[in-house]
């Protein structure tokens, strides 16, 4: 049988959702970062929170290692360069 649980708190900075915290009753309350994954059971909203809060800096490196590189490179800027000069 499959038990729906709802989110007991969503953590946010600004806009950006963080995580979520469930209370699994008298095991504690269960954080979980952004991207779904468990941080552990702590005895506390605000323990789970700050367990959610320390993870920012690795979600948002995974993020950015994840998302693809909007800059441009060398060998394009060179030819855009190139392409405009002979204009």
């Amino acid at each position: 049988m499959t038990v729906l649980v709802e989110p007991f708190a969503s953590v946010y900075d600004d806009r950006s959702r963080l995580g979520i915290i469930l209370a699994r009753g008298r095991s504690g309350f269960e954080a979980y970062a952004a991207d779904d994954h468990s941080l552990g059971l702590f005895p506390s909203p605000r323990k789970a929170a700050a367990a959610i809060t320390t993870t920012r800096p690795w979600v948002a490196q995974t993020t950015a290692e994840d998302k693809p590189d909007t800059e441009p490179t060398i060998e394009a800027r060179r030819a855009l360069q190139e392409a405009l000069q002979q204009k």
